[in-house]
């Protein structure tokens, strides 16, 4: 029998006991059949909590019909012994099996979860994935293991140590440099996202160990994609408007944006923040003090 050109896979969760669960892989794998025109494997995951629900099969008989169906379960309660392998693992979806677990033993015991789940965010930044994939897991275990709010707010604040120390050079706790990993083609040339004080240039050269040389336009468009992902772990499903916000923002505001995440407690008090003065306007008022004193004396004239 030749090899089909295809495989096609149904992979159906279920998180508590439901009598009728057997019925619906049946259900949905013929639907599927159906609408492929091709074979279809369907696989159980079963991540209830109790040891001895395990569905694996479904049949009825009607006046001399029979029908008969048997798919593969996989339980995950069954790794409750095996944690330290999992969280030992390459394999991604090994560290989430992990976080799930520690969620079922830790219900009504805060603190050992929070123990439990700042562990696994040490090792989720040790595995040394690339940024966006590593925020992508986070907020999958942060989902799954949730804290209360002041214990929530120190797994944050460890997250955001640990992306500082990887991808935020700073000289002081106002200076915060985003990047991302810089593509290197036979020169040290890639793209780079960063927050900078001062006039942003082609090529952006600092004191700050680590800055990587970049493309204006590359550099850009990564800090909008990195501000848009930080925006959503932080503050959840974003509206429309954020995104049209964020696409037309200039590199000042993105900057700025970038600096006063640490501390907005919301989108509208983030947005509401002026964006910084330009280092060259800087530089020109205070090489015109007379010129300074006036601005200032027209502003208190206007309040």
């Amino acid at each position: 029998m030749p090899a089909p050109a295809s495989l096609h896979f149904h992979i159906e969760i279920q998180c508590r006991r439901d009598a009728a669960f057997a019925e619906r892989m049946f259900t949905y794998n013929s639907r599927l059949r159906d609408a492929l025109h091709a074979p279809v494997s369907s696989l159980a995951l079963l991540t209830d909590p109790s040891p001895t629900w395990r569905p694996s099969s479904f049949s009825y008989d009607q006046l001399g019909y029979h029908v008969a169906t048997s798919f593969p379960a996989v339980k995950l309660l069954d790794y409750r012994n095996d944690i330290p392998a999992l969280t030992a693992s390459a394999n991604p979806v090994a560290l989430i099996a992990a976080a799930h677990l520690y969620t079922q033993q830790t219900r009504r015991n805060s603190e050992r979860r929070f123990a439990l789940k700042s562990e696994l965010v040490e090792k989720l930044f040790a595995r040394n994935w690339p940024l966006d994939r590593t925020l992508e897991l986070y907020r999958l275990i942060d989902w799954l293991m949730r804290l209360p709010p002041p214990l929530q707010a120190t797994i944050f604040q460890q997250c955001t140590d640990h992306i500082r120390r990887r991808q935020m050079p700073f000289e002081n706790s106002l200076i915060n440099y985003w990047k991302s990993e810089a593509r290197r083609e036979g020169h040290a040339e890639g793209l780079a996202i960063g927050i900078v004080e001062g006039r942003v240039e082609g090529r952006v050269e600092g004191r700050a160990e680590g800055w990587v040389e970049g493309t204006f336009e590359g550099r850009v468009e990564g800090q909008r994609r990195m501000l848009l992902g930080m925006l959503a772990h932080r503050f959840g499903h974003l509206p429309t408007e954020t995104y049209e916000r964020v696409a037309a923002a200039s590199q000042q505001q993105l900057d700025a944006w970038s600096l006063a995440l640490l501390e907005a407690g919301s989108l509208g008090e983030l947005f509401g923040r002026p964006a910084p003065q330009d280092a060259g306007q800087e530089t020109k008022a205070a090489s015109h003090p007379h010129r300074r004193s006036r601005d200032v004396k027209g502003s208190h004239g206007k309040l």
